[in-house]
């Protein structure tokens, strides 16, 4: 499986998990993000399994996704390169932000209370967590002055 899909997957605590993968071969070129291949396509995979498990419980997704948010312990158990200090790991604590600095209930509250008022037309209303990895790693760099006192400066990153 490649890096960033695995990576991807981190976001939530799976327990033991076993992925039977199969590789396809097309005659299309890759559509694939060009910062980060990979990290998109492994959330796809985690929140498509999310929204199939609380289909399954007959759960609301959210509060299924809620539930399985690594905690700093679990992600220490499963990943423990990944881990870093407790203080640093802030999915959940980020979430929770999220939802009270959104309204995210009572704007969930006015979408369901829309979509019984109305018969052909529906809203919804989501949020979902994507995990993206940084890694950081040596480039170089030149800076030149030159004799008309202009400087150049030269790294070995490219800026899209």
């Amino acid at each position: 499986m490649p890096r960033n899909i695995a990576g991807a997957l981190k976001k939530y605590n799976w327990g033991a998990l076993s992925l039977d993968i199969k590789l396809c071969k097309t005659n299309h070129p890759s559509r694939s993000a060009m910062r980060g291949p990979g990290d998109l396509q492994g959330s796809f995979i985690a929140e498509g399994i999310i929204e199939n498990v609380a289909a399954t419980l007959s759960m609301d997704v959210d509060s299924v996704r809620s539930i399985n948010l690594h905690t700093y312990t679990s992600l220490k158990e499963f990943y423990d390169d990944s881990c870093g200090e407790p203080l640093e790991y802030t999915m959940p604590l980020i979430w929770n932000k999220l939802a009270v600095s959104t309204n995210y209930e009572l704007r969930v509250n006015k979408v369901k209370e829309f979509n019984s008022i109305n018969i052909w037309k529906k809203r919804g209303i989501s949020r979902v967590p994507v995990l993206y990895e940084l890694n950081l790693r040596p480039t170089p760099g030149k800076v030149s002055i030159l004799s008309d006192g202009s400087v150049v400066v030269e790294v070995g990153g490219i800026e899209l």
